[in-house]
């Protein structure tokens, strides 16, 4: 690609980006000061309204507007307000009786397209003003309408701006109302109750703008940026009205007439084009000029008003020949310009529409020349449309120009048959003419069909329809050469089967176009206005050689009346971007006179001209009329849109709107019978859809129109999939008889806005608040997701667990298709299941209502067996493990019958608790079997002659408390002295003793001793006496403790003994029965719980007084290093802890 075709694309995009992603019927010039005032608002009353009560609708709309002005400004804390406005009055309405003055119209002003229209009643609204919305949230509307009758009645200017101000609100920022229709499946209102008031509704604001109110939406228009009022209170807001009357439209018709212009005999279909326009085509009254350039201009006829058919030939006689084309392809289309405003036009150019004929090269241009032609659209108010010859690399600045300045474009399509390239160019003068003129003055093409002459088959049949509405229809055929058209007769036939011809004479009136029709004697059948579907038979000679191609066209000189007119208009608008791209929407609007047409098939056909030159058909795109809200606002309101899809590649889209009968479905509405307010009474609307009564519907015949919608210039597009399934509107949800399941039925609906492709998956959600499921960036709970790929108006359904009661929930559907993109939410439902009662008896085994089976459960029995059989072999090995570990061989605790002798065992004479200090190491722990040993009860000591005596105490130890109680004055000052204190414990205090000898040795002494104890407690008469059977084991074992020890063997040392002094010795308490104790620093003892394992106390034993030498204290062996026992040393490395010292009384 050239540089200079790089620079011209970078123009072209900047212009596309700033007006031509607007091409739609709202191209408004609306502008917003800095201080917030709107002008440039353009209020149009239509040419059909009579002056008979102008001076009323005139001072009505100025005083409402006055009004609007002043609650705009208060409405929007003082931001913004009406600064201008430009009336458009009809032609036929005097100033002096209407009450108004002129101005001149400028170019700057706005006069083209109404943003308020000024017209009779509607048949759908009745007298009641209504804002026409066919794009999405936020963008601006098409118009407000506003009827005669509803201005004619206003007695409250005050109360009339307010509803104003509010039609502002949704034409301008986008908005809807924000209310909710009953009976409405997407906006209905879901609760019946009047005092319902708690939950948010699905209005049409909240459902179209995903759950952003109006406030948010208004807040957030470009219109409020940059805005600065300074606080001026008393700045003017009151508007300024501008009466003006629209300019009839002056056609300059400019035709390239460079050499390359003869290539492929081009010339010769545009020298016959521009004939039929100017003979046949031009509406009566209209003016035309005709300039020709190539690198010079030349007028070729001034401008004049096509009043009768001799100006008309005159001035289609001065159309250049093919032997006035220059010898040179040098061509100046600022030059053009330059001469039809000053030379043309005399700088009189308002009104004045630029036909220009070109091939729209690449090089045609420079940028300065793109630069002075929108200079001269900005400043001079004119329209281009320009027709495009073919040739290669087409310069898109001539597309985007024509769009820019409310023009079209059209691209001759290059082919082998002259015809085709002749009909191209007739259609788009015929489209250019319909922009500006009614549809009852211009000529209409109906039906087309095509004929070659290599065919096996000479003759061509079709059948077309006519409409009541259609004038004096004419069937002819385009022939390439008017003397050898081969054309041998023509036969036509109504529905009733009445036959007219065959007619083998052609007329010779249209040769001058290469157009053959039939002579006929008298008045065609075609005109009979009680036949509408017609029938023609065409036969035709034989031709040998190369194929020709033969046009069959229908057209009609109008329509009998603007009431009558059947119009198709097409435009297409950018739509809100999905993954960063914004696709394209078509629209079309069909209108049979002032009533919307539905239940029409319509559609759109798409050609593109690839960057090679090479055209490609697009597949046809249905239009819908559904009201869903993807790209249909609402249903019945005549129009049709849809997302454009599919994208073959960078280059120029040519888009052609159809629209047909659908089989006799179609229907317009017709007004209410009656006058006064009968006729005016609105129809229930305006939520998804408008539901027309069935006797205000009428059935039109069947027909046929076509449109071109725009041109579009594509080079960047979506690499990936990007159009989401569209939104599912009919959602039903249904409770089932129990209240316990709720069963979900909905169509599936088509992918990208479509209605062929499929989806492959369902999200059902579901919130307490509606707003949460509007809104398209929360994530409501979900509950259910089924992967199920269906095709386009499946009939689905889907029983769904919802266990939740007694509250509001709001239940809706996404739908997404193979890419991954969602659908917008559906249609939402309510959902309310009261709690099942409270049984007042346990609920019964739920039965599934069947008979009882007769066979046996085989599988239930294994399993229960399987599993009471695992129990079993568990419980068996647990007894097993425990018996086992019972049995194993435990260490035998030292004794004096063992071998070990008394010198090979640490032991301490300590008698106190200091052997078992609390600052032993954690990790020492008492073994089980350890605790099984433990000395825990008198007669342990006392009474079981067949236990040895455990190596815990010795005789020695014994007599040394004897010793000790010997040294005492005596034992009743000593149990005075130490007597029990008032409670429930026993007191038990060791007497400190004097120092031992260690010559003591004498056994005899120590059997003394212990006999003169036993004696002592014999005589205790308040105390159990201890059976004598005890004595001699109490001998026996002094005397064991006694024996004499070798030479030299060494002895341990009692802590008691030398080297100890008396204050070591702690007393310590003894509770009724056992209480383990253990010294504390500094040497307090502190109680601690029952046996030292946390049990419980028992309960306390009566008060007695028990004398000291009856307190027996048995001690566990000494946990420190040095004094471990054999046993210590033999246990595991994590024994359990070690039982505390434990008193017996």
């Amino acid at each position: 690609m050239s540089e200079l075709k790089v620079k011209h694309l970078l123009v072209s995009a900047i212009l596309l980006c700033c007006t031509v992603l607007d091409v739609s019927q709202s191209a408004s010039r609306i502008r917003v000061g800095k201080d917030g005032g709107y002008s440039n608002i353009v209020i149009k009353i239509s040419q059909h309204i009579k002056s008979t009560h102008c001076r009323d609708i005139i001072q009505n709309i100025q005083a409402v507007l006055r009004e609007s002005s002043v609650h705009l400004n208060s409405r929007h804390n003082g931001a913004v307000y009406f600064q201008s406005f430009v009336l458009v009055a009809p032609d036929a309405w005097n100033p002096a009786e209407c009450g108004f003055s002129l101005t001149d119209l400028t170019p700057e002003m706005a006069y083209r397209t109404a943003d308020v229209v000024v017209d009779v009643a509607d048949p759908i609204h009745g007298g009641a003003p209504f804002v026409e919305h066919s794009t999405g949230c936020g963008a601006q509307a098409d118009f407000i309408y506003l009827p005669t009758s509803y201005l004619a009645a206003m007695d409250n200017a005050s109360l009339y701006s307010e509803h104003f101000v509010q039609l502002w609100s949704q034409f301008r920022y986008g908005t809807f109302p924000e209310t909710t229709f009953p009976g409405d499946p997407l906006y209905p209102n879901l609760f019946h109750a009047d005092n319902v008031t708690s939950h948010v509704m699905p209005t049409k604001q909240l459902v179209l703008c995903d759950g952003k109110s109006a406030a948010q939406i208004i807040s957030s228009h470009a219109d409020f940026f940059g805005i600065r009022t300074d606080n001026e209170p008393m700045r003017a807001i009151v508007p300024e009205f501008m009466f003006v009357k629209e300019p009839k439209v002056k056609y300059v018709l400019a035709i390239e007439t460079t050499a390359s212009m003869e290539e492929g005999e081009h010339w010769k279909w545009v020298n016959k084009a521009a004939q039929k326009l100017i003979r046949y085509d031009l509406p009566t009254s209209s003016e035309l000029a005709v300039i020709s350039f190539n690198n010079a201009t030349r007028v070729e006829h001034p401008l004049v008003a096509m009043t009768d058919d001799g100006i008309r030939a005159k001035v289609a006689d001065t159309i250049p020949g093919k032997y006035h084309l220059s010898s040179h392809n040098k061509r100046c289309v600022v030059c053009a310009l330059q001469t039809m405003v000053l030379s043309v036009l005399s700088g009189s150019t308002l009104g004045t529409h630029l036909i220009l004929i070109t091939r729209a090269g690449s090089d045609s241009l420079s940028l300065t020349d793109e630069k002075i032609i929108a200079e001269y659209v900005k400043n001079y108010g004119i329209r281009i449309s320009t027709i495009m010859i073919p040739t290669e690399n087409h310069l898109p600045f001539y597309d985007d120009i024509s769009q820019i300045s409310g023009g079209y474009s059209f691209l001759v399509r290059r082919s082998a048959f002259p015809m085709d390239t002749y009909v191209s160019i007739l259609d788009s003068m015929e489209s250019i003419l319909k922009q500006d003129s009614s549809m009852a003055t211009v000529r209409t093409t109906i039906h087309s069909n095509d004929h070659y002459t290599d065919g096996e088959s000479n003759v061509t049949t079709g059948v077309f329809n006519l409409d009541p509405s259609l004038r004096n229809p004419i069937l002819g055929v385009y022939v390439e050469d008017t003397e050898e058209h081969l054309i041998k007769s023509v036969t036509l036939q109504d529905e009733e089967g009445i036959v007219y011809g065959p007619y083998s004479k052609l007329s010779t009136t249209f040769d001058i176009i290469n157009f053959k029709t039939v002579n006929m004697v008298g008045e065609s059948p075609l005109w009979n206005p009680n036949q509408s579907v017609w029938r023609y038979t065409i036969k035709w000679f034989h031709l040998p050689g190369d194929t020709r191609k033969s046009i069959v066209r229908v057209t009609s000189n109008g329509e009998t009346s603007q009431a009558d007119a059947l119009m198709l208009k097409g435009w297409v608008s950018r739509r809100q971007a999905f993954k960063g791209y914004n696709p394209i929407e078509v629209f079309a609007k069909l209108m049979k006179g002032k009533s919307s047409v539905s239940d029409a098939r319509v559609y759109a056909t798409i050609e593109l001209e690839n960057n090679d030159g090479a055209l490609i058909t697009i597949s046809k795109l249905d239009l819908n009329d559904d009201g869903l809200g993807d790209s249909d606002m609402q249903s019945g309101d005549g129009i049709y849109s849809a997302v454009l899809p599919e994208y073959s590649g960078p280059g120029r889209y040519t888009i052609t709107v159809h629209a047909e009968d659908n089989d006799g479905k179609a229907y317009s509405v017709v007004p209410e019978s009656g006058v006064g307010d009968a006729a005016l009474s609105p129809i229930d609307c305006c939520g998804s859809f408008i539901d027309i009564p069935k006797h205000r519907r009428n059935k039109l015949n069947p027909f046929k129109r076509t449109a071109l919608s725009s041109v579009v210039h594509l080079s960047t597009l979506p690499t990936v999939d990007i159009i989401p399934p569209s939104k599912i509107g009919d959602l039903v949800i249904e409770l089932s008889p129990d209240n316990k399941t709720i069963l979900a039925a909905w169509s599936s609906p088509g992918d990208d806005f479509a209605g062929e492709s499929s989806v492959s998956k369902y999200r059902f959600v579901y919130s307490t608040n509606i707003s949460h499921l509007l809104d398209p960036e929360a994530e409501p709970n979900v509950l259910l997701e089924m992967d199920k790929p269906t095709e386009f108006n499946s009939q689905l359904s889907q029983s769904l667990e919802f266990p939740l009661y007694n509250q509001d929930y709001f239940i809706g559907v996404y739908a997404f298709d193979t890419a991954g993109n969602r659908g917008r939410m559906s249609n939402i439902e309510h959902v309310f299941l009261p709690a099942p009662p409270t049984p007042a008896t346990p609920d019964p085994i739920p039965r599934l209502g069947l008979p009882p089976s007769s066979s046996t459960d085989w599988m239930m029995i294994i399993a229960i067996s399987s599993g009471l059989g695992a129990l079993l072999v568990l419980c068996l090995f647990s007894i097993a493990y425990y018996f086992m570990s019972s049995m194993r061989g435990r260490p035998e605790s030292p004794s004096p019958s063992s071998s070990t002798t008394k010198d090979d065992i640490p032991h301490s004479d300590h008698t106190d608790s200091s052997s078992c200090h609390s600052d032993r190491p954690a990790s020492r722990q008492l073994d089980v079997k350890d605790l099984e040993c433990q000395v825990t009860n008198l007669n342990q000591i006392l009474g079981d002659h067949n236990r040895v005596t455990p190596v815990y105490w010795s005789a020695s130890q014994l007599l040394s408390k004897l010793e000790s109680y010997e040294q005492q004055n005596t034992s009743r000052e000593r149990i005075q002295r130490y007597a029990y204190p008032p409670s429930n414990s026993v007191s038990c205090l060791e007497t400190p003793r004097s120092p031992r000898s260690s010559g003591l040795d004498n056994a005899s002494y120590d059997v003394e001793v212990m006999e003169r104890v036993v004696a002592t407690h014999s005589n205790m008469s308040h105390h159990q006496q201890h059976p004598s059977h005890q004595m001699p084991y109490l001998k026996k074992e002094l005397a064991e403790d006694h024996q004499p020890q070798p030479a030299g063997a060494p002895r341990t040392p009692r802590p008691g003994g030398a080297g100890h002094s008396d204050q070591h010795k702690q007393p310590f308490q003894r509770n009724n029965f056992y209480r383990s104790s253990r010294m504390l620093p500094p040497r307090n003892y502190e109680e601690d719980s029952y046996q030292g394992f946390g049990t419980p106390l028992p309960p306390a034993r009566p008060d007695r007084r028990i004398p000291d030498e009856f307190c027996v204290t048995v001690s566990s062996v000494s946990n420190t290093s040095d004094t471990d026992s054999l046993s210590d040393r033999i246990r595991s490395s994590n024994p359990l802890p070690k039982p505390r010292n434990i008193t017996e009384v």
